[in-house]
């Protein structure tokens, strides 16, 4: 009788073991395959990134420290205050792909790699409505359109290589959002209303001065708040334009990861932009509303952007998520 009750209390013991066992296989089961879809990014993808920079840094130093010289990096001269805000804008691209290098998977550079897209792609399409300005013999404009035309196809087939893995993630991450493999995996906090609604007006607004600047060029040439060329004019589309869907995407909730990183990026190239303007304030007539209308709207653009990168910040303390 107690032979028999010790060997049912045994075989209670090991089906309730057994069925600990079972269920702890098909939780490390399920939080495999919630991280599956992951795709590390390539060595392609990192000397992309690296390229884009390392032209970026080149540019934006020669433009910001050394604006008389900034022909050694472009293939003009410029006056200062152009070669120091197109500095700036560069140095932001130097931060963007700097953020993008750093990361791990496909899925937390998908509006990065396509913000370096539209931006050196819109300055190829910039330079082919000008090709007059440019001087074949001059070696930098050689590398201008080599840089110019390898940028963007290289991005764009990237990203289109990128496709089934990003699918994934955002399939991924919508079946599982709220679990506890999905954080694990490396999902981002969700943005919050305020956030959302602060990228997608900033980045509606910068695609309709992008659309401007590139379509309507003599009357934004008549609007600007300092003297500039027709060239100068629709080169400046080529950020604002990647700055306007880079809000746009950020506010979509599937990009959610990126909006730390890609922000850093974006408040760069506001908060720059703003400090070569002060830098160069005598040459703005305050007066007028173009120049009231410039510092006003860099000003507001960039604190937002502060703003949503001070708040992911908060979320992952030590990372830009």
């Amino acid at each position: 009788m107690a032979s028999g009750t010790f060997v049912d209390a045994a075989a209670a013991g090991m089906g309730a073991a057994s069925a600990h066992a079972a269920t702890d296989t098909a939780t490390a089961a399920n939080a495999s395959s919630a991280s599956d879809w992951r795709q590390p990014l390539s060595p392609l993808h990192r000397a992309y990134f690296a390229f884009v920079a390392g032209f970026a840094a080149w540019v934006g130093l020669w433009g910001t420290l050394l604006p008389q010289r900034v022909a050694m990096a472009l293939p003009w001269p410029l006056p200062p205050l152009h070669a120091r805000v197109i500095g700036a804008m560069y140095l932001s691209g130097l931060v963007l792909m700097a953020a993008c290098w750093r990361r791990q998977w496909v899925h937390e550079v998908a509006v990065g790699l396509r913000m370096a897209t539209v931006w050196t792609g819109m300055l190829l399409l910039a330079s082919l409505l000008h090709l007059g300005q440019f001087d074949a013999a001059n070696p930098r404009v050689w590398f201008w359109f080599f840089a110019y035309i390898t940028f963007p196809l290289g991005g764009a087939w990237l990203a289109w290589r990128d496709r089934a893995a990003l699918a994934a993630a955002a399939a991924a991450s919508a079946a599982s959002a709220a679990s506890a493999a999905s954080a694990a995996a490396g999902a981002a906090a969700p943005a919050p209303r305020w956030m959302s609604a602060s990228l997608l007006v900033l980045g509606a607004s910068f695609c309709v001065l992008a659309a401007l600047l590139f379509l309507a060029p003599q009357m934004m040439q008549a609007a600007w708040p300092w003297k500039a060329s027709v060239l100068l004019i629709q080169i400046y589309a080529g950020p604002c334009l990647s700055l306007g869907i880079g809000g746009l995407l950020l506010a979509r909730p599937r990009h959610a990861v990126e909006i730390g990183s890609t922000a850093a990026g974006m408040a760069a190239l506001v908060e720059l932009v703003l400090l070569m303007s002060v830098l160069h304030r005598g040459l703005f007539d305050m007066s007028g509303l173009a120049a009231q209308l410039w510092f006003t709207l860099l000003a507001l653009a960039g604190a937002a952007l502060l703003a949503v990168l001070a708040s992911r910040l908060r979320v992952a303390p030590g990372a830009a998520t």
